[in-house]
């Protein structure tokens, strides 16, 4: 399967944890635009990996807030960022692209590690 990672040349080698630990993560508040089912399937697996890392997503007490800003044109690639925005301030994280050429949907592992992508390149770093 031939399935690339661009992020315009800012997403080199991955697999960092990037966010906290389970004992002191910070409960966060995830916003995801509506979009594509594809979309929606990022921000389910951000929520979820966000949840593994031991955030708890909690709406009403979050001082935290992370948006994903995604654009899908196509069923087969996908462009987000990661944006957090902490005592008032937003902070842009790092736009990818994930995209695939021979197949005509997007893998759901693949927007696993996309999302864990996200996450290590959000826009300030999560306690």
């Amino acid at each position: 399967m031939r399935e690339r990672l661009l992020a315009a040349g800012l997403f080199g080698v991955l697999g960092a944890t990037g966010c906290g630990s389970a004992a002191g993560a910070e409960p966060v508040a995830l916003k995801c635009e509506p979009g594509t089912a594809a979309i929606a399937a990022l921000c389910d697996a951000i929520r979820n990996e966000l949840v593994q890392r031991g955030h708890r997503i909690d709406t009403d007490r979050a001082g935290t807030e992370l948006v994903l800003t995604a654009n899908a044109p196509r069923v087969d690639i996908i462009w987000a960022r990661l944006d957090v925005i902490r005592d008032g301030t937003r902070h842009r994280g790092e736009q990818g692209e994930l995209s695939v050429m021979d197949r005509a949907d997007l893998p759901p592992q693949q927007l696993e590690f996309f999302a864990r992508a996200l996450i290590d390149r959000a826009g300030a770093p999560l306690r």
